[in-house]
C-alpha cells in the first residue's frame, strides 16, 4: 500500500498508460503552472480572502482566474505584475490595488516613520483629481522651512513634470536618491 492506494490499482494504472502511448493515442497535454503564474494565483488569492464585497463588484472572481491564467501573458515578472493589475482593475475599486515589493517596502517605512525627504504629505486634488497637491507639510521638516503650504499644487520634482504619475512615483521624486 502507499497512502492508502493499493499497489495492484498503481500497477493498472500504469499498464493503462504504457499500452495508450504504445498504440499511438494522443497524450492529454500537461500544463504546468509557472512560477508567474503562482504568484498571478497567490494575489488573486489574497483578493479573494480578504475582499470585502464578496459579490467582486459583480465579477465572476473564479471565472476571472481561469481567464488570465489562459489569456494573460505572463512569462516575466513585469507581465505578471501587469497581469495582477489588470485583473483587481476589473474590480473598479480605487481602494484596491497592487504594490511592487519595493512599494510595499517603502510604504512600510513610511508608516514606521524612518522616511526620509522634504517632509510633504501629498495627494490628488480633490476638484479635477488630476493634480497632486500639499496635503500638509511635516513641522519643522525641510518643505515646511521652505514655505509649502497645505493645497499648494506640485507642478514639478527637480524638473520632473508630476502630472500624470501615480502618488506613489512622485513620492519617490520626493525622497530623492537614497
Amino acid at each position: 500500500m502507499l497512502d492508502g492506494v493499493p499497489q495492484v490499482g498503481l500497477g493498472l494504472a500504469a499498464a493503462a498508460t504504457a499500452i495508450a502511448v504504445a498504440l499511438g493515442s494522443p497524450a492529454l497535454p500537461v500544463q504546468a503552472v509557472t512560477s508567474e503564474q503562482l504568484l498571478f494565483l497567490e494575489a488573486w488569492r489574497a483578493v479573494d480572502r480578504a475582499y470585502v464585497d464578496k459579490s467582486f463588484n459583480g465579477q465572476s472572481w473564479f471565472k476571472l482566474r481561469e481567464t488570465y491564467l489562459k489569456k494573460e501573458s505572463m512569462s516575466n515578472r513585469a507581465q505578471t505584475y501587469d497581469a495582477i493589475r489588470k485583473l483587481l482593475a476589473v474590480l473598479d475599486d480605487p481602494f484596491t490595488r497592487f504594490l511592487e515589493p519595493s512599494r510595499l517596502a517603502a510604504l512600510r517605512r513610511g508608516t514606521a516613520g524612518s522616511v526620509t525627504g522634504v517632509g510633504l504629505e501629498i495627494t490628488y486634488d480633490g476638484g479635477s483629481g488630476k493634480d497632486v497637491v500639499v496635503l500638509t507639510p511635516a513641522p519643522g521638516g525641510p518643505a515646511d522651512k521652505a514655505g509649502a503650504r497645505a493645497g499648494d499644487v506640485i507642478v514639478s520634482v527637480n524638473s520632473t513634470p508630476v502630472k500624470g504619475l501615480s502618488l506613489y512615483d512622485v513620492s519617490d521624486l520626493l525622497q530623492g536618491e537614497a
